[in-house]
């Protein structure tokens, strides 16, 4: 997604990594050597810095970030735990736009081979749907399949079929997790079954010696 944005809106993309900015000065370092007409990248926000320390601080990086915005920048921020994110962070009005990424659709999918391979159809793409249909993978796994090959100097065909190619055994890599995920439950369930059998027996075993026992007693 990030990609066609910078495409679409024919941007620099630049990663910012947060982990080395300790105060404004490093922030201001860091935005001076990007474009006015940007995508900055900041990922895994909720790994990069600490968003409990104290709001004064984060208010200052805030404000600068908004005058920085005046240059049409575009700020990015990626997490795979937006319950981590400080609510303050991402609230409306500080965070413009807030877009779930789920499994890659065929739409979804027709939109990066615009963007990547420059068509619109294609002869593989019925292929390409039904595979989708049964496999769980990101856009940006597809983006990663399309550009891998787009750079290695394939065509759109070969394009194409390294990506049903990687369709595929992502399929076959979830039937046999799937498999083998059975298959361990199958066995607990075997187990719990084996050891309910034999706790059984054993009370069996503790009532039989109890009744001789007492059969002794009386003798």
């Amino acid at each position: 997604m990030i990609a066609a944005i910078a495409n679409h809106l024919n941007y620099d993309i630049y990663n910012v990594e947060l982990t080395i900015v300790n105060n404004n000065d490093d922030l201001r370092k860091l935005l001076i050597q990007t474009t006015s007409m940007s995508v900055i990248v900041i990922e895994d926000i909720d790994c990069s810095l600490d968003l409990t320390g104290d709001r004064r601080s984060k208010k200052k990086n805030r404000s600068y970030r908004r005058n920085e915005d005046d240059s049409k920048r575009i700020v990015v921020f990626t997490t795979n735990h937006v319950d981590r994110v400080d609510p303050a962070l991402i609230r409306r009005g500080r965070m413009d736009m807030h877009i779930e990424m789920s499994y890659c659709g065929f739409e979804a999918f027709r939109t990066l081979a615009k963007n990547y391979l420059g068509i619109d159809a294609h002869q593989l793409f019925g292929a390409v749907e039904e595979l989708l249909k049964e496999v769980d993978i990101t856009p940006a796994d597809v983006a990663e399949c399309l550009m891998t090959a787009k750079n290695a100097g394939s065509e759109e065909d070969a394009s194409l079929e390294y990506l049903i190619e990687e369709l595929k055994r992502k399929r076959e890599e979830a039937k046999a997790s799937a498999e083998a995920n059975a298959a361990k439950t199958d066995n607990d369930q075997a187990v719990q079954e084996d050891d309910g059998e034999q706790k059984s027996e054993d009370s069996g075993e503790e009532d039989e010696d109890s009744e001789s026992s007492e059969e002794s007693d009386d003798e």
